[in-house]
C-alpha cells in the first residue's frame, strides 16, 4: 500500500468542510484543543512550517464503514455528500477551520503594525481573546485597523483583508500591508497540508501499522478508536463501556488508566491461549486482530482484573498515584495473574510484591516491554502453580548501587520502584511528619532534595541522579522546591526524623555537601534494598 503523502492546499480542505465533502467518523473523540494550542498551530501555519501529516480515507462513492459526523462548527454532513474522511488530524483541521472561518469561540488576531515595526512575526504578535472581549475592544473593522490588529480570518479572506486595509490611516502603510501579508504571513495565503490517503476499503490492521509510521503531531486517532469502530456494528459501545468502567472503579480514572490497556490484557490472554494465531502479544496492532466476541465476552472480567492490578500496585507496592507506577506494561502480567479473584495460594501476594519491586529496580521494562510482558505472564502463571518455579530473573537478580547515582532519564522505572519501596517502609512527609505517605490522600509529587537551580548555580550537572529524589506532599514540594537543604533545615516546621525516613543523612544537608550527600544516600538506599528484598548487591569500588 502506498503511504507517501499527497499535498492538499489548506484552502481546498476548508472548502471541502464547508461543502460537506469532508467529515469525521462518528467514533472520533470530541474536539479538545485549548486556545493556546490553536494559537501555536496558527503560528506554525503562518510561517509555513510543517504541522504534521493528516491521515485521510477517500470514499470514492463507497458507503463508509462507520457513521459520520461533521467537524465541530461546520455544516452538518448529508448522506452521500462526504468524499473524504479524516482519520488522523481532527484536532488540527478543526482548529484551522474554526479560526480561519471565524467559527471558534475565540478570535485569533495578529498585531500587524507591530509585525511591520519589528520586520518579522514574533510569537507574541499572534494573540487570542474571547469573542465578546474582542468585540468590546474592537467593535468595528475601523477600530481594528486604527489599533493595528486584524483577525486571522480577515487575513485569510481577500475581500475582508481589503476592507480592513481601507481603514488604515496612511497610504504608505496600506501599500506595505499587501507585501507584509505575502512575505511575513505567507501561510495565510497558501499552505499545503501533507496527507496519506487511504482507499475506503482499507483493512484496519493496515491502518494501525501506518499510524506507527506517521508523525505524532496533534491528538491522534489510536487503536482504541479503531476498536470502537469495529465493535460499533456489533452493538458493543466500547467507549461507553470504558466510561462505565471508570465510574464503577474510580481508581481507573484516578490513575489515568486507558481503555487500550484493558484491550491489551485481553490480547495477552488470547495470545497465551493460542486461540487467535494473529494475536502475537500485547502490541496495539495485536489488539486489532481480537475477534469481536472475544472482546465482548472478556471485557468485564478484564476491567476487573486490571483494576485489581492497580489496587495491588497502590496498596501493596506503594504507588500512591500514577506518577509512581513503574511501568503500565508491567501491569498487564500482574493483571493476568490476578484474573481470578478467588484464586490464591500461600505466599502468592508476597511473591507478586517481590516480582514487582525487582522488576522495577532491574529496569526490566525499559526496552522490549511488550515482549517482557508476555514472558512475565508465562513465568507468573508457572510460579503460581508451583512455588518452586520462581522466575530466574528474580532469583538471580543483584542490584547495582551505581544505578543510584545514574540519571533519572535512563532509569525512570528504577526511581519509581525505589520510591514505592520507601513509601512502603513508612516514609513520611517533611512537614506533615505525623502522616505516613502511604496513608495520604492528598496529591503527592517527586521532590528534588537538592534543587536543580541550586545545583546548576554551583556548576553541578548531575541534578537528575536517582539519589536526589524523594516523594512528598505536593504542597510541601511547592513550599520547599527552590530552597537548598541548609535553608530547608532552618525551618521550624521541617521534621528531621521525617527527612531521615527517606534514608537521607542529615549531616551533608546542613552544609549543602552534594558529593557527601550522594555517597551517603547511595549507601543507605543500597543497604535498604539489600535488606528489604534480601538480595545481594553488585560490589562496586570507590
Amino acid at each position: 500500500m502506498k503511504i507517501d503523502p499527497e499535498k492538499f492546499p489548506l484552502q481546498d480542505l476548508i472548502k471541502s468542510v464547508l461543502d460537506r465533502a469532508m467529515a469525521l467518523p462518528e467514533f472520533q473523540r470530541d474536539f479538545v484543543w485549548k486556545p493556546g494550542q490553536i494559537a501555536e498551530l496558527l503560528r506554525t501555519v503562518i510561517r509555513k512550517w510543517p504541522a504534521g501529516s493528516f491521515l485521510l480515507m477517500r470514499l470514492e462513492g463507497q458507503t463508509p464503514p462507520f457513521e459520520l459526523k461533521s467537524i465541530e462548527g461546520a455544516p452538518k454532513v448529508e448522506t452521500g455528500s462526504t468524499k473524504m474522511v479524516i482519520l488522523d488530524g481532527q484536532q488540527r483541521m478543526t482548529s484551522l477551520f474554526q479560526a480561519l472561518t471565524n467559527r471558534a469561540e475565540e478570535v485569533y488576531y495578529v498585531e500587524i503594525l507591530k509585525v511591520l515595526e519589528a520586520g518579522d512575526l514574533d510569537d507574541d504578535h499572534l494573540r487570542f481573546a474571547k469573542k465578546s472581549v474582542f468585540s468590546r475592544n474592537y467593535p468595528t473593522i475601523k477600530k481594528m485597523a486604527e489599533a493595528g490588529v486584524i483577525p486571522v480570518h480577515m487575513i485569510w479572506d481577500d475581500s475582508k483583508f481589503d476592507e480592513w486595509k481601507a481603514y488604515l490611516p496612511e497610504d504608505s502603510i496600506r501599500n506595505q500591508m499587501l507585501k507584509l501579508r505575502q512575505e511575513k504571513l505567507p501561510g495565510l495565503r497558501a499552505y499545503d497540508v501533507p496527507a496519506v490517503v487511504l482507499p475506503g476499503d482499507v483493512d484496519f490492521a493496515a491502518v494501525a501499522k501506518i499510524f506507527e509510521t506517521l508523525n505524532k503531531t496533534g491528538t491522534r486517532l489510536d487503536t482504541f478508536d479503531l476498536m470502537v469502530a469495529r465493535l460499533f456494528p456489533k452493538g458493543f459501545r466500547l467507549r461507553d463501556k470504558w466510561d462505565e468502567a471508570k465510574n464503577k472503579y474510580p481508581r481507573l480514572e484516578a490513575f489515568r488508566a486507558e481503555g487500550i490497556d484493558v484491550l491489551r490484557l485481553i490480547a495477552l490472554r488470547e495470545h497465551l491461549a493460542g486461540s487467535t494465531p494473529k494475536v502475537k502479544g500485547v502490541r496495539q496492532s495485536d489488539v486489532l486482530y481480537l475477534p469481536a466476541h472475544v472482546v465482548t465476552s472478556n471485557w468485564e472480567a478484564a476491567v476487573e482484573a486490571f483494576h485489581r492490578a492497580i489496587e495491588f500496585i497502590e496498596t501493596n507496592i506503594g504507588a500512591k498515584y500514577e506518577g509512581l507506577v513503574p511501568s503500565w506494561t508491567m501491569a498487564l502480567p500482574l493483571a493476568d495473574a490476578m484474573w481470578d479473584p478467588g484464586a490464591n495460594r500461600a505466599g502468592w501476594k508476597e511473591d507478586l510484591k517481590r516480582w514487582a519491586w525487582i522488576t522495577a529496580l532491574g529496569n526490566f521494562y525499559a526496552q522490549g516491554a511488550n515482549t517482557q510482558a508476555v514472558a512475565d505472564a508465562k513465568r507468573l502463571r508457572a510460579w503460581y502453580h508451583d512455588p518452586a518455579k520462581q522466575p530466574e530473573s528474580i532469583e538471580s537478580f543483584r542490584f547495582d548501587p551505581a544505578t543510584l547515582i545514574d540519571v533519572r532519564r535512563r532509569n525512570e522505572s528504577v526511581l519509581r520502584g525505589l520510591l514505592c519501596m520507601l513509601v512502603s517502609l513508612d516514609a513520611r512527609d517533611w512537614l506533615q511528619a505525623d502522616h505516613r505517605i502511604r496513608d495520604e490522600v492528598a496529591p503527592l509529587e517527586i521532590h528534588h532534595i537538592f534543587p536543580e537551580k541550586y545545583l546548576e548555580s554551583q556548576k553541578i550537572e548531575d541534578t537528575e541522579a536517582l539519589v536526589n529524589f524523594c516523594v512528598i506532599l505536593k504542597t510541601t514540594n511547592t513550599s520547599l522546591r527552590n530552597d537548598p537543604p541548609s535553608e530547608v533545615l532552618k525551618r521550624t516546621e521541617v521534621n528531621v526524623s521525617a527527612i531521615e525516613s527517606h534514608k537521607i543523612s542529615i549531616s551533608p544537608l546542613r552544609s549543602n555537601d552534594w558529593p557527601e550527600f550522594k555517597r551517603e544516600r547511595q549507601r543507605r538506599l543500597s543497604a535498604t534494598i539489600r535488606d528489604f528484598l534480601k538480595i545481594p548487591l553488585i560490589e562496586t569500588s570507590e
